[in-house]
């Protein structure tokens, strides 16, 4: 207990006045004579004892008044432990950061970080000071701040907000969220400005939330779970098809992380419209461990789930996947010219180049045929295609490898004695840039010009980049200008004339090399960087092809739509459609699940895409609170550290002041003053 103006205790002297004027006065008291009977009354037994009592207590009360009246005017109060970061009488600018992050709805104590979050984040709300601005942020991906404009709310209307909201499935930008309160206190005409940081601080890359805070004070409540959490996570699932084993199979590659201290062997159930399989897959603590899944899926199934045994942490043990139309490891080579010497084939050293097994890439699946056996279904189960030396192609194959391309295939087409200037480039199609001339004899050859150094193609620093450079071309098929928008020129030779083409064609892209893939126009084939080179240039086409349309996304990113022709919806998993009459962003990413892109063709509805939104997996990794970003923070600024001690690292405490008590108790006395005095 304290007083706020002590020096008044002073006058608890005072107290002692009834007592001197009830002596005063009995000294100077009249004597009244009675009669013997009175007098004997007021002698003896109940009434004599009573009156005394009496006169004792009204003396008591009277001192009690003055003494009590004198602790009033010295405003005493009580300390009581307060909420981090609100030991203030005054106004002032608050930031309250409040984590709504997935990892926050992890079970413990049977309740969540978030309900935890909350309550606590009400009960700081509530105590804010009269007349102070409060701001809300949201570390939940991307951050917001709530009011996003103008003065600040009041401590009720912030609580009744932050009361209302519940955890999201984003992942955590905690960063962010501070910068953005940071930024709305210091507005604030307030010169008390603080920020307090509501969270699990969860995951290894979450950093301090308190640096670069200049004039704001930053205090962090933890509501961490205070031990171990047990649970695992389905970090990534794919799925492609599986030729080799039928058309209709697809071969489901999951990803799950044990991110308790204990070995776990969760049930892994995995399932593609209506056929599943299910095993356990053991774990060991901290590790990521694979599994393979074969199934079969049915005509018109677009995609599958993956889900866990339940755990602490349920929003992450499920995860969907799109399935993917073709298996980006299949490469399907065209060879236009076979002989009947392997070495001296179109695809002897691309094949060697691909099957070959690299760091923890497993190789490149590759099928070759003849022009005349290229088929639709050839198409359907390869990434990339590579028309090596193709004088040219039939109607039907040439309109699949059309739509193959623009659906997002790769295409590769290298020239040989088969490129017969302006016909050559006519039986392609339109895949070609632009029309072609005759091939130019270039004598001994001509060295390798990489024109786009900024291209994933273009040989960086490294032991075969010298080689490769110095490889020297002989022969190449002259391209006429006046190419489509987006094409480029990749590597030239040293005369300028292009080498090396690349072109977007609808969703996929073409790579044109003007030049034989064997040794019959260059010598690239023979030099030691070649077998990497051609690795590149398929990996590229595999991954470059189909980038315009992702087909997953982490809760809460946007995905662009592409309307040509056909006005397009958006379908959620749960929630409103969204209608797109022209191309644009899709926003309502907050539902993990399964997303159709449908368009009214013919007064019938189809399905155009299909996406997918999971949770971030990064969001399921607990650490201890001794190992918290915030605990590491506090231990470097604590003496013997690199600085003063962190805002919050003692126990904050709040005054609460008795006068309102103290005069309540006075009128008590008053009523009881006045009853002794009629009953006396």
């Amino acid at each position: 207990m304290g007083f706020e103006t002590p020096e008044v205790l002073f006058g608890l002297a005072g107290a002692a006045i009834p007592l001197v004027i009830h002596f005063l006065l009995r000294r100077r008291a009249r004597v009244v004579p009675l009669d013997s009977v009175m007098a004997l009354v007021l002698s003896e037994g109940v009434a004599a004892v009573r009156l005394r009592w009496a006169q004792r207590a009204l003396l008591a009360v009277r001192m009690l008044l003055v003494a009590l009246t004198v602790v009033a005017f010295a405003r005493p109060f009580v300390v009581r432990p307060a909420e981090p970061g609100l030991a203030a009488e005054h106004p002032i600018s608050l930031g309250l950061v409040l984590d709504d992050s997935l990892s926050m709805r992890v079970a413990w104590g049977g309740t969540t970080s978030w309900e935890r979050a909350r309550d606590r984040a009400v009960k700081i709300l509530e105590e804010v000071p009269p007349e102070s601005e409060v701001f809300v942020a949201l570390a939940g991906r991307p951050a917001s701040i709530h009011p996003s404009g103008g003065p600040g709310w009041d401590g009720r209307s912030a609580a009744r907000f932050v009361s209302r909201l519940g955890a999201s499935q984003r992942s955590t930008d905690l960063a962010e969220a501070v910068r953005l309160a940071a930024e709305a206190v210091r507005a604030s005409p307030h010169r008390d400005r603080r920020i307090v940081v509501v969270s699990d601080f969860a995951g290894p890359a979450s950093p301090g939330p308190f640096e670069n805070l200049a004039g704001v004070e930053g205090v962090p409540v933890v509501v961490a779970p205070p031990g171990p959490v047990r649970n695992a996570t389905v970090v990534a699932a794919t799925a492609a098809p599986a030729p080799d084993v039928s058309p209709g199979h697809v071969r489901v590659q999951v990803s799950i992380r044990n991110n308790g201290p204990e070995p776990v062997d969760p049930l892994v159930t995995v399932r593609v419209g209506l056929h599943s399989a299910a095993r356990k897959v053991p774990c060991a603590p901290g590790a990521t461990c694979d599994q393979e899944f074969l199934l079969l899926a049915d005509p018109g199934v677009r995609s599958g789930e993956v889900r866990l045994s339940p755990d602490d942490l349920h929003d992450d043990n499920l995860r969907f996947f799109a399935l993917e139309a073709r298996d980006r490891n299949a490469i399907l080579l065209v060879n236009g010219a076979p002989r009947r010497r392997r070495d001296l084939d179109e695809p002897f050293f691309l094949e060697s180049a691909l099957r070959l097994r690299a760091g923890d890439h497993p190789g490149f699946s590759v099928q070759t045929v003849v022009p005349d056996q290229l088929s639709a279904l050839h198409l359907s189960t390869a990434a990339v295609v590579g028309l090596l030396n193709v004088p040219r192609l039939a109607a039907g194959p040439l309109e699949a490898l059309g739509k193959f391309v623009e659906t997002g295939g790769g295409l590769l087409i290298t020239a040989g004695e088969n490129a017969e200037g302006e016909a050559w480039a006519a039986s392609f199609g339109g895949l070609l840039p632009g029309p072609t001339r005759d091939v130019v004899d270039l004598g001994e050859g001509v060295p390798i010009r990489w024109v786009d150094p900024d291209h994933p193609l273009c040989p960086g620093p490294g032991p075969h980049t010298g080689t490769l450079l110095t490889a020297r071309v002989r022969q190449v098929v002259v391209l006429e200008p006046g190419w489509p928008a987006g094409t480029r020129t990749l590597a030239a030779l040293a005369s300028g004339l292009p080498l090396l083409v690349e072109r977007p064609v609808g969703r996929g892209v073409v790579l044109v090399w003007l030049s034989s893939a064997d040794r019959d126009w260059t010598d690239l084939p023979l030099r030691p960087g070649a077998a990497p080179f051609f690795r590149a240039l398929f990996a590229h086409l595999s991954s470059a092809s189909g980038s315009q349309s992702r087909a997953s996304l982490a809760v809460g990113e946007s995905r662009f739509v592409e309307v040509s022709g056909f006005p397009l919806t958006v379908v959620p998993p749960a929630g409103r459609e969204v209608r797109f009459d022209r191309s644009g962003e899709f926003r309502s990413t907050d539902t993990p699940g399964v997303y159709r892109v449908e368009a009214v063709e013919g007064g019938e509805t189809r399905v155009r895409d299909v996406f997918v939104v999971n949770v971030d997996p990064s969001e399921g990794t607990f650490g201890s609170p001794d190992t918290s970003p915030v605990a590491r923070e506090r231990r470097a600024r604590e003496p013997g550290g690199a600085g003063p001690p962190s805002p919050g690292s003692e126990h904050p405490v709040r005054k609460v002041p008795l006068a309102t008590y103290l005069v309540g108790i006075l009128l008590g006395l008053f009523l009881v003053e006045s009853w002794i005095r009629a009953e006396a």
